[in-house]
């Protein structure tokens, strides 16, 4: 529909008078120009549309991370063009404006075939009943409709997690002797399942949880969205894909209800977004300096804790971990792969180093996750520690076109890491946890269908009606089939089947990732 919108733009042209469309084009040449260019800076460098991928980066991304972002792509030849368009524009526009425009007789019947491929279709949308579609199919408006229909989400989420949240009934313990419980939820950022030594990738970048034997891993679990904001709306409420505006409420009310203390704790700066509403109403909410690497985070422990020696306690723990740029998380003494990746005859020289600054990121997350076991250790206490990221990466390409792209439907996206860890205390009181949550290891199981379930079960929370089938440390846990922006892969190796999901956005061509099977596993077995 966007031509027969630029025909109909062109139509007052026929009919002004020739100031008016000196005006007209004075006002309509540098805004067309201005979209335009803006649609190619976005797709050249994001692949990412103008529209709600856009408008979710803007809400959910704080404004220092989107000057890094940008300043890795406004490279002097992008500037060239860019000065070079502008030219082109400015001097179309002096051209047109100098036109001796007269009008004729057929100037009314030419407006009307401008007009008429617009009208026909803007009827056909009014007749179906979906007149807002008529703004979505116009590109260059598409950004107006998924602007109110944003405006329209957040309110209904603000609604569940800050002034109306629907919680279940009849929250309860699950067992009297978690009453002194200490959990660390740890959120990765971007770290992709198939570069994580533990799961089987030929560089040893995890050596701290390869070498751990009490780690319950699980290998088959998949974020729902390849952006963090969208991606742990469904992961910590109880929106799903099916169903993603049903959001009830927040893990943090739940904890809460449930008499838990809770404490957000961010390595990635205050900002009015998606995390400042999942985790409204925290008990303690604290910040690392910024500039600073992840191991700050664990240094803030003691300070998250004081006072509450004795109460049950959830800290909710968001690492930077491997957002791009890679460089820039972990210190440069850190820096320990730089010889050639696996696989690194289809790389460039600048994707070799990408993948190496990624590992690197990835090594030094492990560190972190040692040192936050190694302080839950000290506590004496019945604790554990869950780990799993928001979302996958593309490391090759240094961050691009993934998570700033919710279209995005390769595996590797949606593959994360997802193990926990408890200790002594922990499996006395429960004792039939362990052996539960490793009878699933296998299973496939995506964050919206099962994440806040097995969050709530980890915290030793029950509540009236919990599905049993949905909680993936559960003896009573279902496979669950693994959606790919509207892509269903099975549980085993079957071909994908297309299905329709109530999804926002459609799929793009698909990006070509080696070493991948037909249900989005790693075609190499993991250790465990």
């Amino acid at each position: 529909m966007s031509f027969p919108f630029y025909l109909a733009i062109c139509a007052p042209v026929t009919l002004l008078p020739p100031r008016g469309i000196r005006i007209y084009l004075a006002i309509l040449l540098p805004v067309v120009s201005g979209i335009t260019l803006l649609h190619i800076f976005l797709l050249s460098c994001f692949r990412i549309a103008l529209g709600r991928g856009l408008l979710y980066v803007l809400f959910d991304t704080g404004k220092e991370e989107v000057a890094e972002y940008l300043g890795e792509h406004l490279q002097p030849s992008l500037i060239l063009i860019f000065l070079l368009f502008t030219a082109i524009a400015a001097a179309i526009t002096v051209s047109a404006l100098r036109l001796n425009w007269k009008q004729e007789k057929r100037s009314f019947f030419l407006c009307i075939l401008l007009l008429g491929p617009l009208l026909v279709s803007a009827t056909r949308f009014i007749v179906i009943g979906e007149p807002t579609a008529i703004l979505y199919r116009v590109s260059s408006l598409r950004i107006v409709a998924d602007f109110l229909a944003l405006i329209s989400e957040q309110d209904r989420f603000y609604q569940a997690a800050a002034t109306a949240p629907q919680l279940p009934e009849d929250i309860r313990p699950v067992a009297p002797g978690l009453s002194n419980l200490l959990g660390i939820i740890a959120i990765g950022e971007s770290a992709t399942r198939s570069h994580h030594g533990l799961y089987g990738y030929s560089r040893d970048t995890t050596p701290f949880q390869s070498g751990r034997s009490d780690l319950m891993v699980f290998n088959r679990v998949f974020s729902a969205a390849p952006l963090t904001g969208v991606s742990l709306k469904y992961a910590l409420t109880f929106a799903t894909l099916h169903k993603p505006e049903e959001y009830r409420c927040t893990l943090v009310s739940i904890l809460k209800k449930a008499g838990i203390r809770t404490v957000w704790l961010s390595a990635q700066g205050e900002r009015c977004s998606t995390d400042s509403l999942l985790f409204h109403g925290a008990d303690r909410v604290l910040y690392s300096p910024t500039d600073t690497c992840d191991d700050a985070l664990a240094e803030m422990l003691p300070q998250a804790l004081a006072g509450w020696e004795r109460s049950p306690v959830v800290i909710l723990l968001h690492l930077n971990g491997s957002h791009s740029d890679y460089s820039r998380r972990y210190p440069k003494q850190q820096h320990r792969f730089t010889d050639l990746p696996p696989e690194p005859a289809h790389l460039s020289a600048e994707e070799i180093e990408s993948v190496n600054h990624y590992d690197n990121s990835i090594a030094f997350t492990d560190s972190i996750l040692k040192k936050l076991i190694g302080f839950l250790e000290t506590t004496e206490r019945p604790s554990f520690l869950l780990y799993f990221s928001d979302h996958g990466e593309a490391p090759a390409r240094n961050g691009r076109n993934n998570i700033r792209n919710p279209k995005v439907t390769a595996p590797i996206f949606y593959e994360i890491p997802f193990w926990v860890w408890a200790s002594r205390q922990y499996h006395t009181i429960r004792p039939g946890f362990a052996e539960n949550a490793r009878g699933n290891r296998d299973k496939p199981m995506q964050l919206d269908r099962g994440g806040i379930y097995a969050l709530c079960d980890i915290a030793g929370i029950r509540y009236r009606n919990f599905p049993e089938e949905a909680n993936i440390f559960s003896a009573s846990f279902r496979s669950q089939p693994i959606y790919f922006l509207g892509t269903v892969f099975s549980a085993s190796s079957i071909p994908a089947e297309e299905v329709k999901l109530p999804v926002v956005f459609s799929s793009p061509p698909d990006y070509i990732i080696p070493r991948r099977n037909t249900d989005g596993t790693m075609a190499h077995a993991p250790r465990r």
